[in-house]
């Protein structure tokens, strides 16, 4: 199942930083964990998949695959750092969420 991030938390299964929208895969069990010990933390993610989810989907696998520079916003760079397990801070500017990366 897939679940969406409503606050920030430490997943420490994973041991990475879960942002606020970011949506993922968990069991069933793991949902009731995260839910259990962080209530209101995440909620079940339903949505149909359109053409344009798709899309979406293949330019950000683009953006985790490739290793930003400059040219990149800010939001692929954090999903970039969020697919490869970097913890950065929110207030971090573009330069600094760069140096994280070398």
């Amino acid at each position: 199942m897939k679940i969406k991030v409503l606050i920030d938390f430490v997943d420490l299964s994973v041991n990475r930083t879960r942002h606020v929208s970011d949506v993922f895969e968990v069991t069933e069990e793991r949902f009731s964990e995260i839910d259990a010990a962080l209530p209101g933390f995440i909620e079940k993610f339903e949505k149909d998949v359109s053409e344009k989810d798709i899309d979406a989907e293949a330019d950000k696998s683009e953006v985790v695959d490739k290793i930003p520079d400059s040219g990149n916003k800010i939001d692929e760079i954090r999903v970039y750092l969020t697919a490869h397990g970097i913890e950065y801070d929110d207030d971090m500017k573009k330069a600094d969420l760069l140096d994280l990366i070398k």
